[in-house]
């Protein structure tokens, strides 16, 4: 591992493929968004809960930290070290927020504002980033807030209160629109006359021979 600053460095095996990782060392702000829901004990009343925020992390042991990336992609390292901070906090969340509620029996004991910092606090004492990967060391709460929503809160979306029981319907319009008819073929009034001689109406007449 090398610090800031410019080197030159030989690999000792020149036919084999080399991977270089710069590794910032100062601290990342890392977002994360949790909902968890549970049935209060002695009421049996169902809290759902929402968590939103972020925290300050840092990389520790860089090389500890590169050692578990070595023969994986690196598209996508970044965004997997940004995801395994945010599950671990939101993990951390999920078990202490539950715990809170049940011993004050409201959800006002996260939910209040004036609980956020001693929220905070204790839930930095626990060190929200045990659970994440080797090397990133957790440095405090950026921001902590924490709502009451509704049991069909998700972290796509989330409403401030309860779906409505019936999903309401566009009014189909009353008029409809007429199919064109196709004219139908009608045979033409004009009737061909036949050339031929009438008879007359008393019996049959003889008919004139032509002259030898």
């Amino acid at each position: 591992m090398l610090g800031p600053g410019r080197h030159q460095w030989q690999s000792p095996e020149p036919g084999k493929p080399l991977a270089i990782y710069f590794v910032l060392t100062g601290p990342v702000e890392v977002p994360f968004d949790m909902v968890t829901g549970f049935v209060l004990p002695g009421t049996g009343t169902q809290v759902t809960v929402r968590a939103t925020g972020s925290v300050l992390v840092r990389v520790g042991d860089p090389g500890m930290l590169i050692a578990q990336f070595v023969g994986l992609p690196f598209d996508r390292v970044n965004a997997g070290l940004m995801a395994s901070v945010g599950t671990s906090v939101e993990r951390l969340l999920g078990k202490v927020l539950p715990r809170k509620i049940a011993i004050a029996g409201s959800p006002r004991a996260v939910t209040d504002p004036s609980m956020w910092a001693p929220l905070a606090e204790e839930l930095s004492a626990y060190n929200p980033t045990t659970g994440a990967v080797y090397g990133v060391q957790f440095v405090r709460f950026a921001s902590l807030e924490s709502a009451q929503v509704g049991p069909t809160c998700s972290r796509s979306r989330c409403r401030s209160g309860p779906r409505p029981a019936h999903r309401p319907t566009r009014p189909r319009p009353t008029w409809r629109r007429r199919r064109p008819r196709h004219r139908r073929h009608r045979p033409s009034t004009c009737r061909i006359r036949r050339c031929a001689r009438r008879r007359p109406r008393g019996g049959s007449a003889a008919r004139a021979r032509p002259p030898a």
